[in-house]
């Protein structure tokens, strides 16, 4: 369950603040998923809510990119 958690926090740091802690988000949402034994159902709906805060993340990431990344581009 903590890794699951973990996770969560993970990805809400990484959608708020900077896209590395994702990749720490995705990791622990793997092992959260594979080593939820004490409160299975908890634990996955832990690793799933992780897993779409993920995404969304990557989302907003290569939305970024593409407005500022190509904007920034064209200013040569």
């Amino acid at each position: 369950m903590g890794a699951a958690i973990g996770a969560i926090i993970a990805n809400v740091l990484a959608v708020c603040v900077c896209w590395p802690f994702a990749i720490v988000g995705l990791i622990l949402g793997i092992i959260g998923a594979a080593t939820a034994t004490s409160s299975p159902k908890s634990a996955k709906t832990c690793t799933i809510i992780s897993w779409v805060l993920f995404g969304a993340g990557v989302v907003i990431g290569v939305v970024y990119l593409l407005l500022y990344g190509v904007g920034y581009m064209g200013t040569w």
